[in-house]
């Protein structure tokens, strides 16, 4: 019972913080009519959480130190895995804020949302993700996310492709 209200709390503040929103969104969808219903910069929720340093960038570095944010989070036993039950507060974390902040997002919203899928994370196969594996996932995520491939992220790979 305790492990659940801490995680609950946990899950919580994550939320608050806006944490997930770079997990889950490219900053806003498009509603009725082509118009972004909840902002009017594509990719703006995802620059704000994950632009650390705020120039416009997101850098692997900072990809990483945000994965490192959000596995430790999500860690409840401190054991160094997510678990498949870890793992479904973490889902359920994700699709509260995708469904807050992306109504019909946009293409990179949900790239940046699969990204940390846990099968795109467990390369072992094994059921659960180490720390190692979801801090290597930051390049694939990099990747995915850079639609132009010049080694970052900005508002510019954020389109309605």
């Amino acid at each position: 019972m305790t492990n659940k209200i801490i995680r609950s709390i946990i899950i919580t503040a994550i939320l608050a913080t806006g944490a997930t929103s770079a997990i889950a969104a490219g900053g806003g969808g498009y509603g009725k009519g082509g118009q972004n219903s909840s902002n009017a910069n594509p990719g703006q929720n995802f620059m704000n959480s994950w632009d650390i340093n705020e120039d416009g960038t997101v850098t692997l570095e900072e990809i990483k130190t945000k994965r490192d944010q959000v596995f430790s989070s999500f860690d409840s036993n401190e054991d160094g895995f997510l678990s498949v039950e870890e793992y479904t507060y973490f889902d359920q974390a994700r699709a509260n804020d995708m469904e807050k902040h992306a109504d019909g997002q946009i293409k990179g919203g949900q790239k940046a949302a699969n990204s940390m899928l846990l099968e795109n994370n467990d390369s072992d196969n094994d059921g659960r993700v180490s720390y190692v594996e979801f801090l290597d996932g930051a390049k694939a995520s990099l990747d995915l996310m850079d639609n132009n491939k010049d080694g970052v992220i900005t508002k510019t790979d954020f389109g309605r492709n």
